[in-house]
């Protein structure tokens, strides 16, 4: 199992479209675990057909219908599980996307919205700081909330300035999320009063509109975490993966006219079923502690930059 903080796996097709160290490479590969399955199949597909004695044509017929009538199903509910996983992993991108950029846009808001006097300056420089703590808690507190395992290693930005009691209680509080918006939402209202911040309330509200998108996009992946695919499609698609997985051989002992073909026919079909199943229990849930799962601690990591980036003096040009 990996860590949610690894990153995803990243490789190059080559110019031709293969690379030998993609095709080789195990981790993060469903492979394995399918081989798990095809190589006994295609043991018994080549002793079966021994033990049956050959081909016999009149039985092979009726058989072949059969079978592949089945492997149609089968495969129709397969696909439709890959596609289903695939729109969730890509829908969690998408969110997860949306909302660090809608509260990176909102903290760079709120920046450019700060009043520019020297009066004002350790004022604003106090009110920057904090926003970027409690921006990066929120992120933080985002992130280990979409996890599905521990995950203790999700960094912040150093919260020196947050008063020890107000830290401790945020930190272990199960509604962690609510509370940050709401101190964030207090610190910019407190702001605009002492001036802090010098913008019309209507462009003001900019800040808060995006502080709130980012918060839906939160509850809207958060579904994606929380349900999985329905319980009688998961049940079925197991049953007939493994009912499949042992008549194949029988099948393919008695259709097949040597034992070679009946071994490739045994080894390919329950190959590639497996595989394009295992491929989408690894990214049905986008969250969980596979390799190829999102990597939510990059994320993170991205996520503190932009924040961070607000502190570099250059950025503030003329200001």
């Amino acid at each position: 199992r990996a860590s949610g903080g690894r990153a995803m796996i990243t490789y190059h097709e080559g110019y031709f479209g293969i690379s030998p160290d993609l095709l080789f490479r195990l981790r993060g590969s469903v492979v394995p675990k399918s081989l798990i399955w095809a190589l006994p199949a295609m043991a018994s597909g080549m002793g079966l057909f021994f033990y049956w004695g050959g081909v016999d044509n009149e039985a092979s017929n009726s058989v072949s219908q059969a079978w592949t009538g089945y492997s149609f199903i089968l495969g129709f509910l397969i696909v439709y599980r890959m596609q289903v996983s695939y729109n969730r992993f890509w829908e969690a991108c998408s969110l997860t996307n949306e909302m660090r950029g809608e509260w990176i846009d909102a903290y760079c808001s709120l920046c450019s919205f700060c009043n520019k006097s020297d009066a004002k300056h350790e004022e604003v420089l106090a009110f920057k700081g904090l926003l970027m703590r409690l921006f990066s808690m929120m992120h933080q507190g985002a992130i280990a909330k979409l996890c599905l395992m521990e995950v203790e290693e999700v960094p912040i930005i150093d919260p020196t300035g947050i008063e020890p009691d107000y830290l401790e209680f945020v930190m272990h509080h199960p509604e962690k999320m609510e509370i940050l918006v709401s101190w964030i939402e207090q610190a910019i209202v407190a702001a605009a009063q002492d001036d802090v911040i010098v913008v019309a309330p209507p462009i003001l509200s900019r800040a808060f509109h995006e502080l709130s998108r980012g918060m839906v996009n939160f509850n809207s992946v958060m579904k994606i975490r929380n349900y999985a695919l329905p319980f009688p499609i998961v049940q079925m698609i197991q049953c007939l993966m493994i009912f499949h997985a042992c008549v194949t051989p029988i099948i393919s002992s008695l259709i097949m006219y040597n034992w070679r073909w009946a071994g490739m026919l045994a080894f390919s079909s329950v190959f590639s079923l497996w595989c394009i199943n295992y491929i989408a229990m690894e990214i049905e849930q986008p969250f969980g502690d596979h390799y190829n799962n999102l990597p939510v601690i990059q994320m993170q990591h991205e996520f503190n930059k932009g924040l961070l980036l607000q502190t570099d003096r250059l950025l503030w040009r003329g200001a």
